[in-house]
């Protein structure tokens, strides 16, 4: 097993299906707690694909945030018992944080159709 932090090789297509699926342990620590993940390295080596210099811990960090966006997103938008104020709220923030870090928004990065279309 292989730490995030000790993560470097061979690009994916120099990489055999065995390299490609060996799983790369990622550790998170969130107040006071942790927990382990593991993910196949080819699919991090094609995240990172897309920005060579990008560290494992950069390429985790960037799924980690893409991910809450995505599920913010999705409860406030096509939930069928509605979302409430304190979701839409932390969805609000949590598309800010998202464009912040990637500059651009979720709806562009993953296609969603402008809601408001909806309403007319």
């Amino acid at each position: 097993m292989t730490r995030f932090d000790d993560v470097e090789g061979p690009s994916v297509d120099e990489m055999s299906l065995e390299g490609l699926t060996e799983g790369v342990r990622v550790s998170v620590r969130a107040e006071g707690e942790g927990r382990r993940v593991e993910l196949p390295r080819g699919f991090i080596e094609l995240l990172r694909a897309e920005e060579e210099t990008a560290s494992t811990a950069d390429v985790v960090g960037d799924l980690l945030l893409l991910s809450a966006a995505q599920r913010t997103y999705e409860s406030v938008h096509y939930s069928e018992a509605g979302a409430g104020e304190p979701m839409e709220a932390i969805n609000d923030r949590m598309q800010e944080l998202f464009e912040a870090e990637f500059g651009t928004t979720l709806k562009d990065v993953a296609g969603y159709p402008d809601p408001s279309a909806d309403a007319h």
